[in-house]
């Protein structure tokens, strides 16, 4: 209470020496220096006062953001942003006393992010672009701050759970949080956008078309994909702000339709505008509710429908691209040498799209040059069409599938046959092979959570593929089933994607225990962990898919054995000759000496490396040096290792 009767002193009576000076460099100074100087000033960034006088006249906040020196923008993007955080002005809205300047305080940010919202509306329209920019910049960082609170709140109530909620300062710290969530301005900002003219084809074909506002706008969809999360436990989210999110979402779903194989993104948006696609698959979690004036907005069944299409959709768009993208790849750089970013060397390095890319109707060329020159939106590319075929397996195995109309479900597998057809399987027959997973490890290698996603994602495709080609009833769905899970077998098996990767990691189990400590995923696929249980779990406890796996290893490691034995006799009788050889001779023998690991090396060093590991977890637990209970660890990575050493044993390897 003392809180909100200073506040509403202060804004009765204004300061306005900063007030003043900053009125004067907006409106009448056409100094840079001078705007700079005062719109940049630590201070204002905490003066309370200034802030609430701001909040009243959003006019002089929009001329602000209008000033075009870059650094004058930086500085005016910063300051309104910490105008509208403002804690202070939080706890003054939510306060009783005096009421009506509460309420004009509520009134007034809303009145700022609608003329903010309208702004943007009119960008390319008389509209400033660079403002355009600056709007879309502050609602990110906006979104972002809200996005953080969720979280914190959400980790808060898990600790809660544990039961830690009887502590005093505990509750204190709740209510802040509820606080400082409900009165959020991102509330208002996703309010105002579902409300308004933003989704409108025209806008956002306008704000797209500017190339330094492609960047700022797909970051801000993102934003709003990333809110439709499971907040539902989390007090202090309203849901009118949960309906605006879903108003949004399939808003931005209905306009993103159209842009699917676009032209028309930049080199550089290339990446971001992927991984909005990828996050736009991902299915609602926040309960379908009306929101007024909403012209696109789909209900009930209908919305299941659309997100269940949805995947297959971008898949089928998306598959002519992949494609030709490898198609590129396999002529200018077959082995992936030049792939990595890790090097700073790029395919078609020497190109200047990067640098001069201008939005416009280009050719397929010019789309593929994006991507060849653009490492991270080929690894993006790949997440989308790993993620659309997860997704797909996931409807097709979902209870919930049966609910949906049976016209919708025959339609939908009509179209899963058709893709299947037309891309999938020639796809796999013509891309799958010995150097598939090597391939696609260089794509993910950059780095480990890179790594941790690409296992993962497989693991769960690799499942979903074997349990619906056991329990399919339809005949041509199980031809399909098993023409795809045989290609996977031979050559993307979970496991065999692991063994790969603890190939390049030379084996070594300290750095796989690094991994598996480390419990930061920027992907939310659960690490290093996830992935590694997922897979030896599945390999463990499903004995057909084992079975057939152990069989094979054994065909492999005869015909090792068979080629190491002609290998032999070849050399005997090299070896009988009296003259030392050609050149051409000694090369081939060198050949032949650098063969690939066989499969028994590679059995015997994956269960040296398990067993080590195994060994030292046993050995951190003991001290209570390991961050999380081992034991299901440990217990898949022992039988893990008795399988490999059962071959091993027959083999009689050491």
């Amino acid at each position: 209470m003392k809180v909100a009767n200073t506040i509403a002193k202060q804004l009765l009576h204004p300061s306005p020496p900063a007030l003043g000076r900053l009125l004067e460099v907006i409106h009448s100074s056409e100094d840079v220096i001078a705007q700079l100087a005062v719109i940049s000033d630590d201070q204002l960034l905490n003066d309370t006062q200034l802030h609430l006088s701001l909040l009243h006249q959003p006019d002089t906040m929009i001329r602000m953001l209008e000033l075009k020196d870059l650094y004058v923008q930086f500085a005016a993007y910063r300051l309104a942003k910490a105008i509208l955080l403002n804690r202070n002005t939080y706890t003054f809205a939510m306060t009783s006393t005096p009421e009506s300047l509460s309420q004009s305080l509520k009134v007034s940010r809303q009145q700022v992010v609608r003329t903010l919202v309208q702004k943007l509306i009119s960008v390319g329209d008389g509209g400033n672009s660079g403002t355009g920019r600056a709007i879309l910049e502050l609602f990110h960082g906006l979104l972002k701050d809200h996005r953080y609170l969720i979280r914190n709140a959400e980790h808060h109530g898990s600790d809660c759970d544990d039961g830690n909620d009887d502590n005093p300062s505990s509750s204190s710290s709740v209510d802040a949080g509820m606080a400082a969530i409900s009165q959020h301005v991102a509330v208002t900002i996703v309010q105002e956008l579902a409300i308004s003219e933003f989704w409108e084809t025209t806008v956002l074909d306008r704000i797209l078309c500017f190339r330094e506002m492609q960047y700022p706008a797909l970051v801000l969809f993102i934003d709003l994909e990333k809110a439709r999360v499971p907040v539902e436990a989390v007090i202090g989210v309203s849901d009118e702000f949960e309906s605006s999110v879903i108003a949004c979402h399939y808003n931005l779903v209905h306009y993103l339709d159209k842009w699917m194989s676009s032209n028309s993104i930049g080199s550089l948006p290339l990446k971001k505008h992927l991984e909005l696609i990828c996050i736009s698959m991902r299915p609602s979690s926040l309960p379908s509710r009306n929101s007024p004036g909403q012209q696109h907005r789909r209900e009930g069944s209908a919305d299941r429908e659309t997100d269940m299409k949805r995947p297959l959709d971008i898949l089928m768009a998306l598959s002519p691209i992949v494609q030709d993208v490898l198609q590129a790849f396999r002529d200018l750089d077959p082995e992936l040498e030049e792939f990595s970013s890790g090097r700073t060397t790029f395919i078609l390095s020497g190109n200047n799209l990067a640098h001069d890319y201008t939005p416009a109707a280009v050719s397929s060329n010019m789309r593929i040059k994006a991507f060849t020159s653009n490492p991270e939106a080929v690894r993006q590319l790949g997440r989308v069409c790993l993620t659309a075929t997860l997704l797909i397996l996931d409807t097709l195995s979902s209870p919930s599938t049966s609910t949906v109309n049976s016209n919708v479900i025959g339609d939908y597998y009509g179209q899963i046959m058709e893709l299947t057809n037309k891309y999938l399987t020639p796809f796999l027959e013509e891309w799958v092979g010995e150097r598939t997973l090597p391939l696609l490890l260089t794509v993910y290698g950059e780095d480990d959570a890179g790594v941790s996603w690409f296992l993962t994602t497989m693991s769960r495709i690799y499942r979903r593929i074997l349990d619906l080609s056991r329990t399919s009833s339809q005949q041509q769905r199980q031809h399909v089933l098993d023409a795809i899970h045989t290609l996977l077998e031979h050559h993307l098996h979970p496991l065999e994607a692991l063994f790969s990767f603890l190939e390049t990691i030379g084996f070594d189990y300290q750095t796989l225990l690094d991994l598996l400590l480390t419990l930061d995923d920027p992907h939310e696929s659960g690490g290093m962990l996830a992935a590694v249980m997922a897979i030896l779990r599945s390999f463990t406890e499903d004995y057909l898919d084992q079975e057939r796996v152990l069989r094979r290893w054994r065909q492999e490691i005869l015909d090792d054995q068979q080629v190491q034995l002609c290998q032999l006799e070849q050399h005997a009788w090299d070896s009988k000759s009296d003259t030392e050889g050609t050149d051409d001779d000694k090369i081939q023998l060198q050949q032949s000496q650098s063969q690939p690991e066989t499969r028994l090396a590679l059995l015997d060093n994956v269960h040296h490396c398990l067993d080590q590991l195994s060994h030292q977890i046993q050995r951190l637990y003991k001290n209570n040096l390991f961050p999380y209970n081992p034991r299901p660890l440990l217990h898949v990575l022992e039988l893990t290792k008795d399988i490999i050493y059962t071959v091993l044993t027959d083999y009689s390897v050491e």
